[in-house]
């Protein structure tokens, strides 16, 4: 064994030791620092020890925190695989982090926390330290109410065995009794419903060396009722001597010789240990009493039984009804033993059809087993991950394959058998002479023997007896006999009176034959009764099984028509979804073009009003000029009247000129000849000017007003606008004028203002015009 220097600490990692060589891997594990005050070397458990037989222990340690170095002494010593430990007094200020163990794991229960208003006694506590290569789960259980009982339960499996529970249990001494026992008897009840070996191991405080006190024979009662027993048969508790640390357990075939008390100096109770073997179970094969009707010649049979003997069945003497039914047994038996004997046939474990089928997972098998021998061969990491990877794969796939097998479409019938094959176990059927509560059956026998006196019940015959064979399940299953209903069909024609006759005398007498008395019995487990077997509780959670199988096959059931049904309302509303949708799009676009062609004619009628107010603007504004105009032009004449009645002198007009139409554009006027102004023209000569030249009157009345004052053309010319004067220049140029008068001036300016008011006012029609278009 190697030795490591005290206080320092080696971290044991699983993972680590495999891939190391065997002469490579460490032997020993030194606690870290926080171990004080030891010198002790502790060593892991040995892998190889057997996991068919574990060893379980308990102490009551009182206080585990100062004594975590004795306990460890105990668990090497001892070579326990679990320890169970009562009255830790740890409370939740108390890490786990302390309670180190090398190579094993710690569960722990404390005391729970006072309730308001009570005060927290000190003490108490369960732990159960345990191996760590072994897996555990911790079981949960309802509270107990009104007992002071603490227990800490667990689910253990060792590597290649079987799994069991294991539990730590703690009753302080004390009054009263009753409600520790009945709590313990719940949770021993609730622990068996796993169907798994289960062992109790604490300090329970009822000495067993006095059975006669009123508490502990209720506590042996208790165990007696729930088939379980106590394996401890010495003191526990020195001084005055004391049995009070239990092991019990239902596994009634371990004799006491399995458990021991081993002294210690830790506290002031003795360490109880109890090897408990937990082998993997193994199928033994069934053997059933049946009889094989695949090569019966059903014509040679009902050739025997019409030529039987069957006068004794009708014999006055043959007046009790047992007789009459034990004559035609012997007759019906005689020929039935010899076409078809009753054999014993055993019945071994079947194939599981997912595995033999699958040539995937045949190779998917052979793969992981060389990965393995290659990982044992050389430890590598690589080959470490292969094997695992392998390993987990083919877990995955059989998983898989058992899940499609099973889930494949068949009928009910096929369903049912496959699963009575391959996943549920046969029921033990107990015989005829195998009833174990004789005086319940009696009970029930007399009740129903009284009844029939009270019933009349006509004679039968043989149509009647016939159709009610015709109505019978039509199922192979047989009596106890071993004979089917198939067979009895098939030779009920001949054998069909000879069992009316015994129906009829067994209604005549109001007597049943005993032997129709017996029926295969499965018991059901009922704490009431104490006698109940181990294999009641087996026959009745088989039973529960076969229950929970067929309701979870209804609920699978149920859950897929659910689904179906989900997934039909699903697409139901996603196709109304969809034509909602489409509706919705279909009511917009339509919407849409609506408001758009709404939107157009709105802009229609408003570019139609637009250009209708736009013409009557143009029209309001002509007819307002025309007005002013007008006005104008009135006005001016009275000016002009007004000057006339004055005495001006009027200038020269041609009134030929004046008289003839415009130019078609304001161009140069030609030079025309002259007429003398005649005074007598004056008045005349101005209102044709004023009429022709109203657009342009505000000119022609500079020129009329100052033209008789005006001296000379230059003065005249000074009081143009500079465009009309610059007209006039041009034109003085192209006419050669070099010393135009006042005549000439004259002359041109009225033909310059008729031209450029007959363009104006065919420009005004022309707009009018186009505006009544649009």
């Amino acid at each position: 064994m190697a030795t490591v220097e005290r206080g320092c600490p080696v971290i044991w990692d699983r993972r680590l030791a495999r891939r190391l060589a065997p002469e490579e891997r460490p032997r020993t594990l030194v606690y870290p620092a926080i171990v004080r005050n030891t010198g002790l070397i502790a060593e892991r458990p040995d892998p190889a020890v057997s996991s068919k037989q574990l060893t379980f222990g308990h102490i009551n340690i009182r206080s585990l925190t100062p004594k975590l170095d004795d306990v460890r002494l105990i668990i090497r010593q001892n070579k326990l695989d679990a320890l169970c430990i009562s009255e830790t007094w740890l409370t939740n200020e108390v890490s786990s982090d302390i309670l180190l163990f090398a190579g094993y794991q710690v569960f722990r229960e404390d005391r729970k926390k006072a309730k308001p208003g009570q005060r927290r006694i000190r003490g108490g506590g369960v732990a159960i330290v345990l191996r760590d290569d072994i897996t555990a789960s911790k079981l949960k259980m309802s509270p107990p109410k009104d007992s002071r009982l603490e227990s800490l339960w667990l689910m253990v499996a060792a590597p290649g065995g079987q799994s069991a529970v294991l539990g730590a249990t703690y009753r302080p001494p004390g009054e009263p009794v009753t409600p520790d026992i009945d709590a313990l008897r719940n949770q021993l009840l609730e622990v068996s419903r796993h169907g798994k070996p289960v062992y109790l191991l604490g300090d329970i405080n009822l000495d067993l060396i006095r059975p006669e006190k009123p508490q502990v024979a209720q506590y042996i009662t208790m165990l007696q009722e729930l088939n379980f027993i106590q394996l401890i048969q010495d003191p526990t508790h020195p001084g005055e001597p004391s049995l009070i640390d239990h092991v019990v357990t239902n596994m009634t075939s371990i004799t006491h010789r399995a458990a021991a008390v081993v002294q210690t100096h830790v506290s002031d109770h003795d360490l109880i240990i109890v090897n408990a073997p937990l082998p993997r179970p193994k199928r033994k094969p069934r053997e059933l009493m049946t009889r094989s009707t695949r090569d019966v010649n059903y014509d040679h049979l009902c050739l025997d039984l019409l030529q039987s003997n069957w006068s004794r069945l009708y014999d006055s003497d043959a007046t009790s009804i047992d007789d009459l039914f034990t004559t035609f047994l012997e007759i019906w038996n005689a020929a039935v033993d010899q076409h078809c004997p009753l054999k014993s046939v055993k019945l071994r474990h079947p194939d599981r059809p997912w595995l033999t089928i699958n040539d995937d997972l045949r190779k998917l098998q052979a793969q992981r087993d060389a990965a393995r021998r290659r990982r044992d061969a050389v430890r590598t990491i690589e080959s470490e991950n292969e094997y695992s990877s392998l390993k987990k794969e083919f877990r995955r796939r059989i998983a898989a394959a058992r899940v499609e097998y099973f889930s494949a479409p068949s009928t009910a019938t096929e369903m049912w058998k496959e699963l009575r094959k391959h996943a549920l176990g046969p029921s033990q059927s107990t015989g005829p002479g195998d009833v174990p509560d004789a005086a319940a059956a009696n009970r029930f026998n007399s009740y129903f023997a009284g009844v029939g006196p009270r019933i009349t019940v006509p004679p039968a015959t043989l149509p009647e007896l016939s159709d009610a064979l015709k109505r019978m399940s039509g199922s192979r299953a047989t009596g106890d006999d071993g004979v089917s209903l198939h067979l009895i069909r098939r030779c009920f024609p001949v054998v069909g009176p000879h069992v009316l006759r015994v129906i009829n005398a067994s209604i005549i007498t109001g007597r049943v034959p005993a032997a129709w008395k017996h029926a295969r019995v499965m018991p059901i487990f009922n704490e009431t009764f104490g006698s109940a077997a181990s294999s009641t509780i087996s026959a009745a959670r088989r039973r529960a099984a076969l229950s929970k199988l067929a309701a979870e096959q209804g609920q699978r059931a149920a859950a897929a028509k659910a689904e179906l049904t989900r997934q039909e309302a699903e697409t139901q509303a996603e196709r109304a979804r969809q034509e909602a949708e489409t509706q919705a799009e279909r009511a917009r676009q339509e919407a849409e073009t609506q408001a758009e062609r709404a939107r157009q004619e709105a802009e229609t009628q408003a570019e139609r009003a637009r250009q209708e107010a736009e013409l009557a603007r143009q029209r309001a504004a002509l007819e307002a000029q025309q007005l002013a105009d007008e006005a104008e032009r009135r006005q001016l004449e009275l000016e002009l009247l007004e000057e006339e009645e004055h005495g001006h002198q009027s200038s020269a007009v041609d009134r030929q000129a004046l008289a003839r139409p415009a130019a078609a554009a304001p161009s140069e006027p030609a030079a025309q000849p002259r007429e003398p102004l005649r005074p007598g023209d004056r008045s005349s000569r101005t209102r044709d000017w004023v009429e022709q030249s109203s657009q342009y009157g505000q000119l022609c009345l500079h020129y009329d007003a100052d033209i008789s004052a005006a001296t000379n053309v230059t003065a005249v010319i000074s009081k143009l606008p500079a465009a009309l004067a610059l007209k006039w220049g041009e034109h003085a140029v192209h006419s050669d004028l070099v010393r135009p008068t006042l005549a000439d001036l004259d002359s041109w300016l009225r033909r310059y203002v008729a031209a450029g008011r007959s363009l104006t006012t065919a420009a005004a029609e022309q707009l009018l015009i186009g505006g009544r278009d649009r």
